[in-house]
Order: C-alpha cells, then structure tokens, then sequence
C-alpha cells in the first residue's frame, strides 16, 4: 500500500510540475526530471505488462523493478541540508553517547527492579519462568 501512495505522490508531483512547465520539452530533458520519470515509469510498466498477459515475473520486469533504485537520487536538491544535519550529529556524539548509556542503565535498572517487584507471583497454575536475571 505504501508503495501506491508514493507512488501516486510522485505521479501527481511529476504530472502537475510538467503540466505548469513553461518549456515541456526542456523540462522532460532536465536531468532531475528524467531520473523522476524514470523512477516512475516502472511501476506503470509492470502494471500495463500484468494487465496484458500477465508477465509480471519475467525478467524484463525484474530488472525494471531496479530502475526504482533511482528515486534515491531525488534527495541530490537536499544534500546540503543533509550536510548540516550530518554535521549536527557528529559534533553533539558525546552527548548522544551519554543519552544511549543513560538510557541502557535506566532499562537494567527498572527491569531488574521489576523482576524483584513480581518475583514469585505467577498466575495460579503456573510456574515462575523466571529463575533469575540473565
């Protein structure tokens, strides 16, 4: 289901940016246009060939399957900003070092607290599974 919907998104995004075109021709040409158009193009391509004769699994397909690899090259206009965040992250690791052992000691420490809080009450009938803490 997801698929179909970012799908239909990109379709919509594509169709509308083509329609509001100055130019058709030199957008169809544009390089970030043509790497969308192919990232949607297989998907439509697939579903003509199933509802033709239904060779969805040849190999044709398959490799056509592969062409969706190239909606990752979308995120190209975003790279900066990427850049940013990426150095954001590397600069604060310290701190997001101390938050994940934090966060580990604060998990042992509850669990083990809450295995001593219900040691020994099993539902009637059942047996303790828990002997001790691993």
């Amino acid at each position: 289901i997801s698929e179909y919907v970012s799908i239909a998104c990109f379709s919509i995004e594509y169709a509308l940016r083509l329609w509001s075109a100055p130019d058709t021709w030199k957008f169809v040409k544009g390089s970030m246009n043509l790497v969308d158009l192919v990232s949607i193009l297989p998907f439509y391509v697939e579903a003509a060939a199933a509802g033709v004769g239904g060779m969805s699994g040849t190999r044709i397909l398959r490799v056509i399957r592969l062409v969706r690899v190239f909606r990752i090259l979308k995120l190209g206009g975003k790279f900066s900003k990427m850049q940013v965040v990426g150095g954001a992250v590397i600069e604060s690791m310290d701190m997001l070092g101390m938050l994940g052992f934090l966060l580990l000691l604060s998990m042992i420490l509850f669990s083990t607290l809450i295995y001593f809080c219900e040691k020994g009450e099993a539902l009637e009938g059942e047996e303790d599974q828990f002997r001790s803490i691993p």
